[in-house]
């Protein structure tokens, strides 16, 4: 058997998400974190935990990219001229 875990306790899932213990009960118990129950004990599976954040990574990215929306003028289709053009 592999000496990794595979499953968390809410401490160390607390810790690796990097809020408190209560805030992690909060959303395993809201169905806001993968959780599973085992008697009394609350745990996070290793895998989920991991996809969970990378799908948290992956909706937190930006879509276009911050040149385009910054710069308007980016293309010259459909662009109204500048006064200076319009003088020419």
């Amino acid at each position: 058997m592999s000496a990794e875990k595979a499953l968390l306790r809410m401490e160390e899932v607390a810790e690796k998400l990097g809020i408190s213990r209560a805030r992690a009960y909060a959303m395993a118990a809201a169905g806001e974190l993968p959780s599973v129950r085992i008697g009394r004990s609350r745990r996070v599976p290793v895998r989920q935990l991991e996809v969970w954040i990378e799908e948290r990574v992956l909706d937190a990215s930006p879509t276009a990219s911050p040149v385009d929306a910054a710069d308007p003028r980016g293309s010259a289709q459909g662009r109204h001229p500048s006064p200076d053009e319009n003088e020419g």
